[in-house]
Formats: structure tokens, C-alpha cells, sequence
């Protein structure tokens, strides 16, 4: 049976996830959302592993910079929470949409 999507329209969203151990966690949600998974980035291999058997087809790599070079509309930010800010102004510099998994800060003077 295949899935309803919850918004109606033909328009379809290309995501990118940055982190993929928690990041991997949306990828279910997605389907229901508009939204294809195109791409992953992780420095661990275990990880992109795990995430080549859930996205097959998928580009995936351990490098940001290529990451972020490839032809996606958005990226789920799900690195480790100090680092969010500043892969948030990398990936919106490449034009880049971002969705950032925790709050990029620790208090509100950061």
C-alpha cells in the first residue's frame, strides 16, 4: 500500500541530511512530507553505511564541501549541537534551505 502524503501538491522537496546518526531519524517523516531524501554526509563510515540501506540511490560522502555542492533544495542540520550554527551559515552561503534538528545555541545570548 503506498503512503498518503499529507500536503496536496505535485511540488517535491530535495533534502540533504548533514549528521546521520539522529538525522536518520527523519527519513521515515519525510515520506509522508513532500520530501526526498537525496543526500547524507557523515564522517563516520558506520553511519553512511546505515544510511546507503535506508536511501538507496542516495549521493552520500563524508565531505561537507561536496555535500553541500550537490543539487538539493534544503538541508536537515543534525551534526553535533555546538557545530549547528556554523554548518547552518555554511549551508545557507551554498543556498542551501536549512532545518536545524536541536536550537544552535546553549542560551539566549548566544
Amino acid at each position: 500500500m503506498e503512503s498518503e502524503s499529507i500536503f496536496k501538491t505535485d511540488k517535491r522537496i530535495k533534502l540533504g541530511i548533514w549528521g546521520l546518526g539522529r538525522g536518520q531519524s527523519f527519513i521515515q517523516s519525510a515520506k509522508a512530507l513532500n520530501i526526498d531524501v537525496v543526500a547524507g554526509c557523515d564522517f563516520y563510515e558506520p553511519l553512511r553505511e546505515s544510511f546507503r540501506k535506508n536511501c538507496p540511490g542516495a549521493f552520500i560522502c563524508s565531505d561537507e564541501d561536496e555535500f553541500l555542492a550537490r543539487d538539493f533544495d534544503a538541508v536537515l542540520i543534525a551534526t553535533y549541537c555546538p557545530d549547528h550554527a556554523a554548518h547552518a551559515i555554511k549551508a545557507m552561503k551554498a543556498g542551501k534551505h536549512v532545518l536545524s534538528e536541536v536550537t544552535a545555541f546553549f542560551t539566549p545570548a548566544q
